[in-house]
Parts: structure tokens; sequence; C-alpha cells
């Protein structure tokens, strides 16, 4: 057809949709027609049919057409269009952008089987934000059913389907990283209430995050590690300096057109925090639950902050977690039982120092030895986080010594009745009493 056909009838909206069809993904292409009587030779437009899925792009065009007939008229008789030129075509962007295709290929691979929130996590975007603007923007154009979750009950609904196979066809790793994304957020989502050594599960999937990649972006981070809502986790290790925000200025390039050279907030690892290398080696044996996205990221700048007093105690997850691990790195013997970390630590209560060492073993980052009716503990060299653990402890112990202060008078704090047991329990095994 000619162009000027199309944008009498339709609009010079439809005249920019096609020729944004033909320079993204290449679905039609355009060629001067032969002169017809006065004036300048017109653009003719045709599907491209060296397209990779143009046999399935054609059907559902089709079949949309004979559901709701447009009022196009042909001003020009019938003409065998030339042979077409050698392109590259872009599948990625079949229907209008990179996002809008990767959310509708998910949902085909998934195919209704997990809720709207499992599904957008499991597309792999680099931005969560777009992928969910994406989906509701096709929810409300009634290409997606209600929830959001499978294709809209429509007559080229088995059209679609067919052109969205095609697309997987030529994308066959596609399937396989979309179930593993998938399964990935259903297993985040059933641990969300764990608590490991720094906050709660998803709030260690960040940290590791940033550890492994380097400064981020926002939404970058909430893609590679699939918070699906806002989380506030992360606000007091910013005010505590653990983590910095800086506000950079975006570099002009691919991938870049919709957010030009705006400035955008970027958070990473607080690289003026005292023990920001012990701190982030432990992170790195730590990721092992943070998926890779294309291999690793190129580690962005350093962002650095100490405009405040830095606070290492908002870095674990509780306090009681933190006070046992100092108190058995600290001590003498390291290594030690709950009745004397509660007299250096007589603020928490017996039952959840208790209840820390409990989950300390649970781990296995701590063992236990038994002497008399005493349990010690004391952290395990057999576990793969001693190492960096110790490290970490060594070094917050140096930096700040006022911490670690009543470790040291630990054995004078003891009953005098228990300094005779550990005294005659330590000539029994022949230590030195």
């Amino acid at each position: 057809m000619r162009l000027r056909d199309v944008s009498a009838s339709l609009g010079q909206g439809a005249e920019r949709t096609l020729r944004a069809a033909e320079g993204g993904a290449g679905l039609v292409r355009t060629f001067l027609k032969t002169q017809q009587g006065h004036g300048p030779r017109p653009v003719a437009v045709m599907f491209d049919e060296t397209f990779p899925l143009a046999k399935e792009i054609v059907s559902l065009a089709r079949k949309i057409g004979t559901q709701h007939p447009l009022p196009l008229t042909k001003g020009w008789p019938g003409e065998q269009p030339p042979s077409p030129k050698k392109r590259k075509h872009e599948i990625d962007v079949l229907f209008g952008s990179e996002v809008n295709t990767l959310v509708l290929a998910t949902v085909r691979v998934l195919r209704g089987k997990v809720g709207r929130v499992e599904l957008e996590a499991a597309v792999p975007y680099d931005s969560l934000v777009a992928v969910e603007r994406a989906a509701r923007r096709l929810r409300d154009f009634g290409i997606l059913d209600e929830r959001g979750t499978y294709l809209a009950d429509t007559p080229w609904r088995p059209h679609l389907e067919r052109l969205l196979d095609g697309y997987l066809r030529l994308r066959p790793d596609f399937r396989q990283h979309v179930r593993e994304r998938a399964k990935a957020k259903r297993d985040h989502r059933a641990a969300r209430s764990t608590e490991p050594l720094f906050g709660l599960a998803s709030t260690a999937r960040v940290l590791a995050a940033l550890a492994l990649y380097g400064p981020m972006t926002r939404t970058r981070l909430r893609a590679i590690t699939m918070l699906t809502h806002q989380n506030t986790a992360l606000d007091p290790l910013v005010a505590a300096d653990v983590l910095a925000v800086e506000t950079r200025t975006g570099s002009p390039g691919k991938g870049t057109r919709a957010h030009g050279t705006r400035q955008q907030l970027v958070v990473g690892l607080n690289a003026a925090f005292p023990v920001y290398k012990e701190l982030r080696d432990i992170l790195v044996a730590l990721s092992d639950d943070v998926p890779a996205e294309n291999g690793r990221i190129a580690r962005a700048p350093a962002v650095a902050a100490s405009d405040r007093p830095y606070d290492v105690t908002a870095l674990f997850s509780t306090a009681p977690l933190l006070w046992a691990l100092l108190m058995i790195n600290s001590v003498p013997d390291r290594e030690l039982d709950v009745a004397s970390l509660h007299r250096l630590r007589p603020q928490h209560a017996e039952f959840t120092l208790h209840g820390r060492m409990r989950w300390l073993m649970t781990q296995g980052l701590v063992k236990q030895r038994r002497q008399g009716l005493v349990i010690y503990y004391g952290l395990n060299p057999d576990h793969r986080l001693y190492r960096p653990l110790k490290r970490l402890l060594d070094r917050i112990s140096k930096i700040w010594p006022d911490l670690v202060e009543a470790a040291k008078v630990n054995n004078n704090l003891k009953p005098a009745r228990r300094i005779v047991l550990d005294r005659n329990a330590r000539k029994r095994t022949g230590e030195p009493a």
C-alpha cells in the first residue's frame, strides 16, 4: 500500500507506527513506487517477507483485521515489489519494545501457572520497574487477562500464541532461564521471613548483590535481587553509613534513550566504612543466592559517605547475634558459654542468647564443646564462612575496641565456684590451670 493512503485513512500516528516497525524490529519495509501521474513518486509499505517470523505476523494481523475491519483504500494498482535487501532484524523488539516482548514471551512460557508478582520477577530484564509498567500497560490494553498472568481470551489468541512460540524457538535458552528465575523467586518468598547474619533474607541478598556487582541504580538492584515491592529494610543501613547513596548523571548511548543524561540514584556498599573490605569479602562468600545476569556486571566506581558516625551494630540482623559473635571471638579462650555471655551482656535476656546460639549451631557457624555440665561455643573453623567472618570480627574489635572491653575480664566475672570447676576441668584434661 502507499504510505500516504495509510495516513489518510488512519491518521499520522499510523505512519509513525509503521516507520517505527521498519526501523525497530524490521517488520515492514518501504520502497518507492513507479511514477503514477503527476507529483513525486509515492512511498509504498509492505510486510518484510524476510523477517524470521513473517508468516506468524501476517497470520495474526489478518485475523485481527477480520475482527476489526479498517477503512483502508488502495490508491494504486497492484505492482510487484522490488526484491528485499539484506538487513538485520531485531526480534527482541517484536512487540514495540524489548520489555514488551520479554513480558509476553515469559507469559507464554509460564502459561498462567504463577501469580503476577512471580511472573514479573521471572522476566529477564534489567529494570523490574519497567517490567511492572509494561505488564500493567498490556493489561490495560486487553492483551493480558485481568490477573495479568496470561494472554486475554480473544479470537486471535491462538495466532498470538503461535507467534510467541516462534519467538521462543529462535531463543532456545529463554524457557529455561525464565523457569529458573521463577523457581528462584518462589524460594525467595518461602525464605523471606528467615534471618541470616545480615538482616532478613531479602536484605542479605541485596547486600550480596552490591558486594558482587558493585554500586548500581535502584532499578537494576531490584531486578537482580527480585525485590518485587518497595523495600525499606536498607534505610537503617544507609543511616548507619554501611551503605552509601550517590546521585550520578547517566551517559548517553545505547539503552539510555528513555533516560538520556538524567540524574540517577546509585546505591552501593560504603567504601569509607572502616570494615568495608572485610564486609565485602564475607558478602561475596554469601552470594550463592544472587542470580547471575548475563555474567558479571561491570563494576561502577565505588560510592563513599563519611558525613555521619559509623554504626556497625546496624549491620547484623539482631544485636544479640552481634554480641554473641564478638564476645566468642574476643575472650582469651575463643569460646564462651551462655551464662558468661549473659554476664557480659546483661541487657539481653538469657533465653534470647540461647536462641542465638541455637541458630548459630543450626547454621554450622559455631561448634560446641561440653566440659562437665557447661557447654562452650566457639567459631567453627570448618565452615566456609569461618575465615571471612573471623576477619570481619577481628577488624570490628580493632576499630571499635570499646565494644569488646568486657571480654577481657570475662574470667574475673565468673562466680568462685565456677572458677574452681573450670580449673579442675583443665587439670583433668592436662591443660595448665
